[in-house]
């Protein structure tokens, strides 16, 4: 069983120690001196145990100390908690503890205020997706937006060069993924578009990377079916040396020229 002290929200825990440092509150402690800082029975038993401490020694400042160290610890948790949270599409059961993908996605583009990056296998009317991450550029110009895409060379492009399937796809992808002025770089693997079918490959990855701070991997790429409807389950990771990390892997393709930038973007 927790601490009668423990059992106090943060709120009332830094008003209390507050209250006792100011001498606001005052030994012998009662339910009724400590009704401002929890309910009924909440209040006795807290009075009660710092009644305990009183007899055991302790004055005023040196509970307000022993509070100050509870909301450390509060604080603590509560940070290991937000760095790492999951995020879910799909249907859930009561009590579920997930964030939606959808939710968290226009989140992470409304926060971006240096760098996002960008990786994605499938887009579908991606300027429903974007629209927040094109107003946010609008907002602040000297933000960055990186975007690596898959391209894939359908049944009627066999024969087609790299560069006609590829003016192809940037056709399309302002067409129905980014309409607006403001572009963001493009890149795309050429062996996904090889002519020789047993060389191509697939770029799958799915996340993005917000100002080398938070992360989100996962399952779902950038379509209403695996934002909204589908089964899809991801990690948003609050981590600044894991955002460096997955943002060097990509920027390492680039330099490498294993990553080529779309035509125009």
């Amino acid at each position: 069983m927790k601490h009668p002290l423990r059992q106090l929200r943060k709120q009332a825990l830094r008003g209390l120690a507050s209250a006792l440092r100011d001498s606001s509150v005052t030994p012998p402690y009662s339910g009724m001196k400590l009704k401002d800082f929890g309910e009924v029975k909440e209040a006795a038993a807290a009075a009660a145990a710092m009644n305990a401490l009183a007899n055991d020694g302790m004055g005023p400042t040196q509970i307000a100390a022993m509070l100050d160290l509870v909301l450390e610890e509060r604080d603590e948790v509560e940070q290991a908690y937000d760095a790492v949270q999951l995020v879910w599409t799909g249907p859930e059961q009561s009590g579920a503890a997930s964030r939606d993908t959808a939710v968290v996605v226009q989140e992470l583009f409304g926060e971006a205020e240096r760098d996002v990056l960008i990786a994605t296998f499938a887009l579908y009317d991606g300027k429903v997706i974007f629209a927040k991450l094109a107003e946010r550029m609008t907002a602040h110009p000297e933000l960055r937006v990186r975007m690596f895409v898959h391209i894939a060379r359908s049944s009627k492009e066999a024969d087609a060069s790299e560069s006609e399937v590829v003016r192809r796809f940037g056709d399309d992808f302002e067409m129905y993924h980014w309409p607006w002025e403001q572009r963001p770089e493009v890149f795309y693997d050429p062996r996904t578009i090889s002519t020789h079918p047993n060389d191509r490959v697939s770029l799958h990855a799915k996340c993005i990377v917000v100002d080398d701070d938070k992360v989100f991997v996962t399952s779902a790429n950038f379509t209403e079916a695996a934002q909204q409807r589908n089964t899809e389950a991801g990690l948003r990771v609050r981590n600044r040396g894991l955002a460096a990390s997955l943002r060097a892997q990509f920027e390492n393709l680039v330099a490498a020229g294993k990553m080529k930038r779309l035509a125009g973007w």
